[in-house]
């Protein structure tokens, strides 16, 4: 059954789309008309290409299922001429089932970060009781010039959940991207953002803001360029289900002014990284860095992370950090960068997980890399020979099994070279094993020992 939708055009208010009219009336009248109209739900609101000023915030009021769009992402833009003023604002709790779309919305001026209500998209609580707003769609849009494109008022504790962001630009902004952070925390139970392109030239704070969510899902989301000193590009915080899906940033500059700092943290939360790339990371300031940081109470599961970064003043670089690090596989750092911060490598590391392949050796001493076959086989000594174990790419799990399978009159030493020393001597003129298991970077310890018949 087609939906009966009534069709507000806004030049027929009196908007002129050439850019020099002051349109903040006839939207006003507009969207007062799509609602009587509409009754309530199921009207849109179209604005044909052109460039339309306005000079005040336009309220939305309580209505559900309306939709408010332009003739492309290019062709419609409304710009802001006031400073710090949002362009659309919703006041009245529990409006939802709505659409923006197709269009352009910046600011004639770029606005300071001082200057915090100066968001496109703005939610606050004008009316009504503090509710929040839901299943509500913001697609192929682009934000331009203003602190934030799409902010909640972090002062108030209004939520938004069922939130889709698709196909937006973001670019110019003074503040971020995205900020939907109610105070004091409330529950927010699924945001999602897909297709979208960050650029964060000029951003101080983070890119992308979101917290106390069951559910976030950002799917095909490019960050691109900026400078950020000591805060993250990126945080989500206290979420029970964070995916990050084919995410990239690149050309991000990072300045820890010695200190710690993080591209992309997630405190409090439980996150997966599915075929992400961070990229060309240049970082100053001889700190500590860790590239994606899910400590404070953090869980993390990395199925595909490139990682590439460099340091220009010391330090080191890190790519992944969690309190609770649940399974990598197919994790790439290149160097500088190392794979795990101390102590938090995961439960499962698919990439270092050995198989259980065999190598015979020959009548010689051998040293081992951290690479080589699980297990090591000799079936012939004519004298004694050593077999070192790795001292380098060494890491907790890893481990080797010796086998003397020759009766031969001759000893075989298995040499522990890092500072734990646990030397073994499989004895002459017997068939015997040793495994050895990591329990750390530096430290080998013999874990089981049998003579054979």
């Amino acid at each position: 059954m087609a939906i009966n939708r009534t069709v507000i055009d806004v030049t027929d208010f009196g908007a002129k789309p050439g850019g020099s009219v002051d349109c903040t009336k006839a939207f006003i009248a507009a969207i007062a008309k799509l609602k009587s109209d509409g009754n309530i739900q199921n009207g849109q609101l179209y604005i044909p290409a052109g460039i339309y000023k306005i000079t005040d915030q336009i309220v939305i009021p309580f209505m559900t299922g309306f939709r408010i769009q332009g003739d492309s992402k290019g062709g419609t833009i409304i710009r802001q001429y006031t400073n710090n003023k949002p362009i659309f604002i919703f006041g009245t709790s529990l409006t939802h089932s709505w659409t923006i779309s197709d269009m352009t919305l910046d600011y004639n001026t770029a606005q300071p970060p001082a200057n915090t209500r100066s968001a496109p998209i703005y939610f606050d609580l004008l009316s009504g009781t503090s509710d929040g707003f839901f299943n509500f769609e913001i697609y192929n849009c682009t934000f331009r010039n203003a602190y934030y494109g799409i902010l909640l008022n972090p002062k108030i504790q209004l939520a938004a959940w069922g939130v889709s962001i698709r196909k937006c630009t973001f670019g110019e902004m003074s503040g971020g991207a995205v900020k939907l952070i109610p105070d004091p925390a409330v529950g927010q139970p699924i945001i999602k953002m897909e297709d979208c392109y960050v650029h964060c030239d000029g951003m101080k704070e983070r890119a992308i803001f979101i917290g106390y969510c069951d559910t976030v899902l950002l799917d095909s989301v490019e960050f691109n360029k900026g400078s950020f000193a000591g805060t993250p590009q990126m945080e989500i915080t206290s979420c029970y289900n964070v995916t990050l899906l084919n995410c990239r940033s690149e050309l991000v500059t990072l300045d820890t002014k010695g200190s710690t700092m993080s591209l992309w943290t997630f405190p409090n939360a439980s996150v997966q990284l599915i075929g992400c790339t961070l990229t060309n990371i240049p970082i100053n300031g001889g700190g500590t860095t860790y590239l994606v940081n899910a400590g404070t109470n953090g869980k993390l599961t990395v199925s595909g992370l490139m990682t590439d970064a460099q340091l220009r003043a010391g330090g080191t670089v890190t790519a992944t950090r969690a309190d609770d690090y649940l399974m990598a596989c197919n994790l790439r750092a290149n160097s500088p960068v190392t794979r795990y911060a101390a102590g938090s490598g995961p439960r499962l590391d698919v990439d270092q997980l050995q198989r259980p392949n065999l190598t015979d050796r020959s009548d010689t001493n051998v040293t081992l890399t951290a690479a080589d076959a699980k297990n090591q086989r000799f079936k012939t000594l004519a004298a004694n020979r050593t077999i070192t174990l790795p001292s380098a790419g060494v890491y907790a799990g890893l481990e080797f099994t010796i086998i003397k399978a020759s009766r031969a009159n001759f000893t075989l030493t298995v040499n522990d070279a890092l500072s734990s020393n646990n030397d073994v001597v499989l004895p002459a003129g017997t068939k015997a094993t040793v495994t050895f298991t990591a329990t750390s970077a530096t430290d080998w310890q013999p874990i089981s020992y049998s003579l054979l018949p």
